[in-house]
């Protein structure tokens, strides 16, 4: 009796109050009332950032021992702001990119770039960090 319950619930499914034809169903489910185009906008950008500043923080946080964390954090992040871009709020949207390049300076600064040199570059560093942040 449950079952049959919750088959009439997602077949009369309501998204936005009109009835969503059963083979959108899913979508819908899935991105509730996020935009498919931004979400696919997003995930174009989220595979941009990985394959330029991903993959460097990654072997860098590998060869620490933190490698593991740093890839599931990538992934949280980066589905962040995928889903702040789907969502349509270009504001949502732009916050979540700018905590993307803030985190992604950050593991760059830790995990990909070379140690500083001078008390000069490392200031340096510092600051770009916190200007993003």
């Amino acid at each position: 009796m449950r079952r049959i319950a919750w088959q009439i619930v997602l077949q009369r499914a309501q998204f936005g109050g009109h009835f969503i034809p059963r083979k959108r169903q899913a979508n819908h489910f899935l991105l509730g009332p996020l935009g498919v185009p931004g979400a696919l906008f997003g995930a174009a950008g989220a595979v941009v950032v990985l394959l330029i500043a991903g993959r460097p923080i990654l072997a860098g946080a590998r060869a620490a021992g933190a490698g593991g964390p740093v890839a599931g954090y990538l992934a949280v992040i980066c589905s962040m702001a995928v889903a702040a871009t789907a969502s349509g709020s270009p504001l949502a949207a732009l916050g979540a990119w700018l905590f993307v390049l803030s985190d992604a300076t950050l593991g760059w600064d830790r995990f990909a770039a070379p140690p500083a040199v001078t008390a000069a570059a490392a200031a340096r560093r510092r600051l770009i960090v916190m200007v993003t942040y």
